[in-house]
């Protein structure tokens, strides 16, 4: 079967080359050429194709958008190689070239929500806007976690991955603080404006996601720093971690400050050796952005934006409405889409004791991912997503208590994916990741490593009683 694949493939691509030599059809031979290539790089090796993506997606997402019309979505560079490396590995897997780990209930669980979120879809007016929105913050992280969990198979897999992460999060860092001292930022098309002025946002146009990246990037990163002896390439970690810090200082998210210093201080309880660095660091963050605000001339926003309270009056109005809003549909929802909760909510406006009905007014998300979910899929789908996370960290937590005293590298990994997760829920709680197309994806992808790590044990622990690898007294059942 292999070779007859080896075969065919090749034949129809020359026959096609053929066709459009004769008719001088030079740029869709070009096309070809170019598409080929590429499929024939992503048949080669996927996860290799991810890991661009997981570098390159800020900053060419913008300008590589393909519009189909007639209703179709477009198709981004995202969803180009999402698709793609979703159709090779299961074509690889039909014919015999891969072997994929069983489908958890994590992937059913993923199915579900999804399955429900397009039903929906089928009741809204604006099907493609809302279509587009739902493949991008969902169903996307959940084919990544789906890929990375089965590309994902040995240790080379795993720190490649950490690698491109340093990198991404290291040039991401630059482009912002760049982009917050001088206005300059090339990688964002003219006519996208940014939603948050005087604060580091990067390729994204948000200073959430864009410091909600940096924070997790800064995570996985820092284990990397922690798994290399002295030389040249651990200096130059040390300088990607300050940039990345500095980064996540100037996007002046307090939301993103907050949950990366509870993510240091979880990393410290659980891993002892770490507790000195990792109290330093909050610290150090401290006296950084004092001096920050000493030298930089026109400080006054950063002391503003530490301290504004009008953000926090906001949300509570926003929160408070859409509570009143599931009321009215506590199962399942008033629909996925872009003005959901702002179509349902205008009946259901709450005022509170000092807060004006005029806060909740201006915006049609409750910035509030949990909340978001549960106004647009009911308790239902809220459900099925909390679900997945519960899935995801408790198989981590499995795997972490069963490799006790054996010899595991990526051990310390879990707790780091902890804290990564202790990031993204927490600015789950003040912001909604329908928009966060990158930020979710990146979660996932890194939760998908952690299941492929989790699925792949017996490849990872070294010197393991063999009855003990068949029969895990902690990780029963198939996981991931």
């Amino acid at each position: 079967m292999k070779e007859k694949v080896g075969l065919i493939a090749p034949l129809i691509v020359a026959l096609l080359i053929t066709v459009l030599v004769l008719t001088f059809n030079w740029l869709g031979l070009l096309m070809i050429l170019l598409g080929a290539g590429f499929f024939a790089f992503l048949f080669v090796s996927p996860l290799a194709v991810l890991l661009l993506w997981m570098v390159l997606s800020p900053v060419i997402d913008f300008y590589l958008r393909i519009s189909l019309g007639a209703g179709i979505p477009d198709i981004t560079f995202t969803r180009g190689v999402v698709a793609g490396a979703f159709f090779v590995v299961l074509m690889q897997s039909v014919f015999r070239m891969r072997e994929l780990w069983g489908v958890s209930q994590t992937e059913k669980t993923m199915l579900m929500f999804s399955g429900l979120a397009l039903a929906t879809l089928l009741f809204r007016h604006n099907l493609t806007q809302d279509l587009q929105l739902l493949l991008d913050s969902y169903m996307v992280p959940f084919i990544l976690f789906f890929l990375a969990k089965n590309l994902i198979r040995d240790e080379k897999d795993v720190l490649d991955l950490l690698k491109a992460g340093a990198f991404a999060g290291s040039y991401l860092a630059a482009i912002g603080i760049l982009q917050y001292f001088t206005d300059f930022n090339p990688f964002v098309p003219e006519g996208f404006i940014s939603i948050h002025e005087k604060r580091a946002t990067g390729p994204f146009v948000n200073a959430v996601q864009y410091g909600g990246v940096l924070a997790i990037l800064f995570l996985s990163t820092f284990y990397l720093y922690t798994l290399q002896r002295r030389g040249v390439y651990k200096t130059i970690l040390f300088f990607a971690l300050l940039l990345m810090v500095t980064g996540v200082l100037f996007s002046m998210t307090r939301a993103v400050w907050g949950s990366l210093f509870l993510a240091c201080i979880l990393v410290a309880v659980f891993i002892p050796r770490y507790r000195n660095v990792m109290i330093k660091l909050p610290l150090f963050l401290l006296f950084f952005a004092v001096v920050i605000v000493l030298m930089i001339p026109d400080a006054s926003f950063i002391k503003e934006r530490t301290l504004e309270v009008g953000p926090i009056y906001s949300r509570l109005a926003l929160y408070a409405t859409g509570l009143n809003t599931v009321l009215d549909n506590p199962l399942l929802g008033n629909g996925f889409g872009r003005y959901s909760y702002f179509e349902a909510s205008r009946d259901n406006l709450v005022t509170l004791s000092g807060i004006p009905e005029s806060l909740g007014l201006g915006l049609d998300v409750p910035h509030n991912e949990f909340l978001h979910i549960m106004v647009m899929l009911g308790g239902i789908g809220l459900g099925l997503y909390i679900y997945i996370y519960y899935r995801t960290i408790k198989f981590s937590r499995d795997l972490y208590s069963y490799s006790k005293n054996k010899a595991f590298k990526f051990r310390d990994l879990m707790v780091f994916f902890w804290a990564i997760s202790v990031v993204v829920i927490l600015n789950g709680l003040v912001v909604d990741f329908i928009f966060f197309t990158y930020f979710n994806s990146l979660y996932f992808l890194i939760a998908g490593m952690v299941m492929g790590i989790v699925s792949g044990k017996d490849k990872f622990i070294r010197q393991i009683d063999v009855v003990e690898v068949n029969n895990p007294p902690s990780l029963s059942g198939r996981p991931g």
